[in-house]
């Protein structure tokens, strides 16, 4: 059965063949077509755009063949020639048809049709692209609205209420948010001739007159509405004689007057896709010179138009007609678009989708309305959708062009043959290869030439893999092939550049969407480089993420404070937050919360009605609501590394986050920020990465600073963790931030604080190998790293400037650390473990002064280094002070057991005269703890004995034992 099958469905792919023949025994040419849908160039564009669109009322099949063709845009141009729509729609003359009136007044404007119009467009899926100013005028004896207006700004506010028309429902109107606006149409198109002075047809005026006319317009539309896209302006010509015509002129005028352009629009009629393509380019460079290399580049409409070279004029109108409607002219139109995906142009706009309108519509017969070839090009472009990937044409003549895109694991690849000469007949052969493609699968050509519209035709591969397609002059093949699945998504997938210029965040907000959408990871192309600007918003994690060796620079100079706080990434798990109801009250060192849970579970407990961490000092504020943070597992019980150390009286709210079971990876990534510019007060920026989910291991980041100023707002942590437990940060490279002074909340200066590594409310999460780029113990730069409200933290083998635990910390370890000038701060409960670590600061440890120096539990030291800086008087490994004044919200304490084992104290570098040597204990103001104190081998390398405090007699509770 199944050999009969495969010779009857060979017989269909052979008739197939035959019938592309147009020739008996015509030569052949051979061209290798490579695709590989790993490798892909950003998303298929909008190259099937139209101006204008269907007419349900003429004939309804039109507005579902648009819908079918999923057509993205309309430009809105031409729309009262003929009485497709109407007479009276679109132009500023019919929709303001008497200049006098005042435009501020409803009454002067007539939208009737027009809004009959616009909504027929939207109804059929696309969006719009409203040209605002004037039909042409070609034929009429007598000209109307073609001139200059007579009052450029009157007709500027006359547009500006169009818009709100259409966009913020002024006069009964709408909220359509069309975006695109686009000011007058081909003003240079007589220019050259000088018929714009007898017998205009688009601007009877000189184009210093549109120059100006433009100006005012423009400006005075971007200031009213600074979020719409208005630009323009659609001239018809770059190059007439080898004479470059308006462009350079125009941008010339533009820059020198700054006016704003969001997009330019041009219009090109020829036979030969390279020279729409070379001017795509030649635009590109005029706007780079001019300084609009980030506006959009639309070319707004296009066709076939053969130019006149002998016979009569109207014999070439005829040739034109019947170009676009047959399979040449079709040919043509896949070959403008497959050559101008490639350009640097954003949109194709074709003129025109109506049937009856000046034979520009290759979509259908005028007198029966069937589909005609151009129609099936637009079917077979709409496929394409989803992203390109790399395809590679070898041999042939030149004459065919290729398009491949990827999407939902297909991989579809567009050929199209277009040749300008009538008498050409030969057959190219094209021998298809495609990567991750199966063989063993069936694949699909889609054939429209002289003998084929879209028509289905099989095709099997032969023993290397490759299927082959015949394609004779003037076709279009559309294949689809089955592909492997796909590994991980890229950014340039969803439109990254990576070229360092480029906003690439909307982009890589899309590829994370969808790739936590399909559950693939996510891969940076190795030595792009994504710049990142003002544009709000947040690309959501929950996939493994390598972004490899790619580097992304961070532009803060120019975000507002009010996006200040927008994280370019946040990792949050799929997993819902759970309410956890029922429990009046928890003691501290509880092991079961009385609940189960769907799962282990880091468990948030508040209680709004205590406040705790009441500041001290310059920065003094009324606390903070009592919380802490543990992990539960499925049965209520609670890890013991994670304790309670509060009772809870009353519980507000009690929160369970579920701890995914799969780890999720991120690694690589050079990161630079450009700082803000803001001034220094704490208004905290947040513009990095944010971990706001649990189970995450972090590898191998970079982090830079560059553009600091004397003046900055400050930063809470490029990497910032957040209500998240077992996380590991792994060989990560991290900058420190330069100090800034502000007047603090008690109204006097302080430096401020700003960071580099932040973790709040997290449980059981290690730094190993990390560093920093500036000097640890340059003091022009503030401590890397901060803490609040976490338990079980570990550093192993890290140099910081910094650790710091401000509001609270339970158990900490330090194992084969250094740090720089601002050391190690602390104040919490539990065990601090200090091993193998190098200080370099008068104290081996700080207990936080504006948070009671409270460390309830255990210190325990080996094996550390305490190098003291040259210009200092007291040096101590445990220092702090409280005099018993200020109600912190809780009790403070001293450690009860002081643990010190081999410590070197160098203090040979230390100057002053007055130094009396090394304490245990330095600064305390009273003794608020007791327990012992075990000191073994302590070497001091002034000589100078280590004494337990310079007031003894205070800590008369502690059992003090010192031996060597």
């Amino acid at each position: 059965m199944k050999k009969i099958l495969f010779a009857f469905v060979s017989l269909l792919v052979a008739a197939g063949v035959q019938a592309q023949k147009t020739h008996p025994d015509i030569s052949s040419v051979l061209v290798k077509a490579t695709v590989d849908p790993s490798t892909v160039k950003g998303p298929i564009k909008p190259m099937n755009a139209v101006n204008n669109g269907p007419n349900p009322e003429d004939d309804p099949q039109q507005m579902e063949d648009f819908r079918i063709l999923n057509i993205p845009f309309c430009r809105t141009h031409d729309s009262t020639v003929d009485d497709y729509y109407g007479y009276h729609l679109v132009d500023i003359s019919d929709i303001f048809p008497d200049f006098s009136k005042d435009p501020d007044k409803e009454s002067s404007y007539d939208f009737r049709e027009t809004d009959a119009f616009i909504k027929t467009l939207l109804d059929s899926g696309a969006k719009v692209m409203y040209r605002l100013g004037q039909s042409i005028e070609t034929h009429q004896e007598a000209k109307y609205n073609i001139y200059p207006p007579k009052d450029y700004k009157k007709w500027a506010r006359i547009c500006e209420h169009v818009i709100m028309h259409y966009n913020e429902g002024w006069a009964d109107g709408f909220h359509y948010d069309i975006r695109y606006w686009e000011m007058w149409n081909e003003a240079d198109l007589d220019q050259d001739s000088g018929r714009w002075k007898t017998d205009p047809r688009t601007w009877g005026g000189p184009l210093e007159e549109f120059f100006k006319f433009y100006e005012v317009a423009a400006k005075h539309l971007k200031k009213r509405f600074p979020d719409l896209k208005i630009g323009g302006p659609s001239f018809c010509r770059i190059l007439h004689d080898k004479t470059y015509l308006y462009f350079p002129e125009f941008f010339k005028y533009m820059h020198a007057h700054n006016v704003p352009i969001d997009f330019i629009s041009w219009h090109k009629y020829d036979v030969e896709p390279s020279l729409y393509v070379k001017e795509a380019y030649m635009l590109r460079e005029w706007m780079k010179e001019y300084g609009y290399e980030d506006a959009e580049l639309f070319l707004t409409e296009w066709n076939y138009w053969q130019l006149k070279k002998r016979g009569a004029e109207s014999s070439y109108e005829y040739y034109n007609f019947e170009t676009r409607l047959n399979i040449k002219g079709a040919a043509f139109v896949g070959a403008v678009m497959c050559a101008m995906q490639d350009a640097p142009v954003d949109m194709l706009m074709y003129y025109d989708f109506r049937v009856n309108v000046d034979s520009f519509c290759g979509f259908y017969d005028p007198q029966t309305r069937k589909h005609m070839p151009t129609y099936y090009v637009f079917y077979a472009w709409n496929k394409l959708r989803g992203n390109q990937c790399e395809c590679t044409l070898e041999g042939g003549e030149g004459d065919i062009y290729a398009m491949a895109a990827v999407k939902d694991g297909k991989t579809t690849l567009m050929l199209t043959r277009y040749n300008g000469d009538n008498n050409a007949c030969n057959i190219a052969t094209v021998n298809i290869s495609v990567k991750g493609y199966n063989p063993g699968e069936m694949v699909y050509c889609h054939l429209t030439d002289d003998r084929h519209n879209y028509t289905e035709i099989p095709l099997f591969p032969a023993e290397d893999g490759t299927v082959s397609v015949k394609l004779c002059n003037n076709s279009i093949a559309l294949i689809e092939f089955p592909c492997a699945s796909q590994k991980y998504l890229s950014y340039e997938q969803f439109g990254a550049k990576g070229d360092g210029v480029t906003d690439d965040l909307p982009a890589i907000i899309a590829t994370h969407a969808a790739a936590n959408e399909k559950g693939l990871p996510v891969k940076a192309a190795d030595g792009k480089t994504y710049y990142i600007g003002n544009t709000a918003g947040t690309a959501v994690i929950r996939t493994d993420v390598d972004f490899g060796t790619a580097k992304f620079i961070i532009d803060d100079s120019r975000v507002s404070l009010e996006d200040r706080e927008n994280y370019i990434f946040r990792v949050e798990s799929s997993l819902e937050p759970i309410a956890i109801d029922g429990i009046g009250s928890l003691k501290r060192e509880q092991t079961n919360i009385g609940k189960s849970l769907p799962g282990r579970c880091l468990v948030e407990v508040v209680n709004d009605n205590r406040k705790v961490y009441i500041r001290l000092g310059a920065n003094q504020n009324s606390g903070v609501s009592q919380k802490e943070f543990f992990i539960v597992d499925g049965d209520g019980n609670i890890e013991p590394s994670s304790s309670l150390i509060w009772d809870y009286d009353e519980i507000t709210r009690m929160t369970a986050h579920p701890i995914d079971d799969k780890p999720l990876t991120i690694k690589g990534g050079i990161f630079t920020t450009i700082a803000n510019q803001a001034p220094s007060k704490y208004t905290y920026f947040g513009r990095g990465i944010a971990v706001e989910r649990s189970n995450v291991r972090i590898e191998g980041i970079s982090h830079y600073i560059e553009g600091e100023l004397d003046h900055g707002a400050p930063y809470d942590g490029f990497l910032s963790l957040d209500t998240a437990a077992d996380i590991v940060v792994s060989d990560c490279l991290f900058t420190a931030h330069k100090t800034y002074r502000t007047i603090g909340s008690a109204g006097v200066g302080v430096s401020m604080g700003t960071y580099d590594i932040s973790a709040h409310g997290c449980v059981a999460v290690k730094w190993e190998n990390c560093t920093q780029t500036t000097d640890i113990n340059d003091t022009h730069y503030w401590g890397i790293f901060v803490s609040n409200f976490c338990k079980a933290l570990t550093l192993d083998h890290c140099i910081l400037s910094r650790f710091d635990a401000h509001q609270g910390v339970r158990n900490v370890t330090l194992t084969g650390c250094e740090f720089g000038h601002t050391g190690v701060n602390v104040v919490g409960y539990g065990t601090l473990l200090l091993d193998g670590c190098t200080v370099r600061r008068k104290s081996l440890i700080t207990l936080r002064e504006d948070y009671g120096s409270s460390w309830e539990g255990e210190v325990i030291v080996r094996n550390c280094k305490l190098i003291v800086p040259e210009r200092v008087k007291n040096v101590s490994i445990l220092r702090g002070s409280n005099a018993g004044e200020h109600d912190f919200g809780y009790a403070c304490y001293l450690p009860e057991i002081i643990d010190i084992e081999n410590l070197v104290i160098d203090d040979s570098r230390v100057s002053e005269k007055d130094y009396q040597g090394p304490m245990v204990l330095g600064k305390f103001k009273r003794n608020y703890g007791k327990g012992v104190i075990n000191i073994r081998n302590v070497e001091v390398a002034s000589g100078k004995p280590l004494e337990i405090s310079q007031e003894p007699k205070k800590f008369s509770d502690y059992t003090v034992t010192i031996s060597r």
